[in-house]
């Protein structure tokens, strides 16, 4: 799901619907890959199929779900795809005997919180190459910029900070 390939998902998701697995399980794969493909491209389809699978119990969800913004029809361009290759986010290459990427940690993948700390930290060109490819983000943004900064803080407790929200974050 990770690499963008959304039929092979959609596949995967359908045989699951198929075989009566956990409702559940079945709603969560769908709504991931519906957030990130901006949306599924046979909703129509996939509304029908969990419905004749699981009972009409399933329309109240599958509509609460498309007013919480989860589960929508695809419109325009997947933002994941364009974020994944900008950031690299996602690295098949790993040299397991010399590890240099935190792709590493993550069995391939880079956190994006990682990737925008690591061009934070780079400044210049790095970090305008990090602007322009979260602009494709999802939901509302918002830049601030600190003029003057009055807390000190020394560079350990900064990695601590960051590390403590990165490890909130994926839980």
């Amino acid at each position: 799901m990770l690499l963008g390939r959304d039929s092979k998902v959609m596949d995967f998701v359908e045989e699951h619907i198929y075989k009566q697995e956990p409702f559940l399980k079945s709603l969560r794969l769908l709504c991931l890959s519906s957030i990130l493909n901006s949306g599924v491209r046979k909703i129509d389809h996939f509304r029908k199929e969990l419905v004749q699978s699981y009972g009409f119990e399933a329309i109240l969800t599958l509509s609460n779900l498309e007013k919480a913004g989860l589960l929508r029809k695809q419109e325009g361009r997947a933002w994941w795809s364009s974020v994944r290759k900008s950031m690299n986010l996602m690295k098949e290459d790993i040299d397991e005997t010399k590890p240099e990427d935190i792709a590493y940690v993550y069995s391939g993948y880079a956190p994006l919180s990682v990737r925008l700390a690591h061009a934070a930290l780079q400044g210049g060109q790095a970090w305008k190459s990090a602007e322009e490819a979260t602009k494709s983000l999802p939901g509302p943004s918002f830049d601030e910029r600190l003029t003057s900064v009055r807390l000190v803080l020394s560079s350990l407790q900064v990695v601590w900070i960051f590390l403590h929200i990165q490890s909130w974050a994926d839980v």
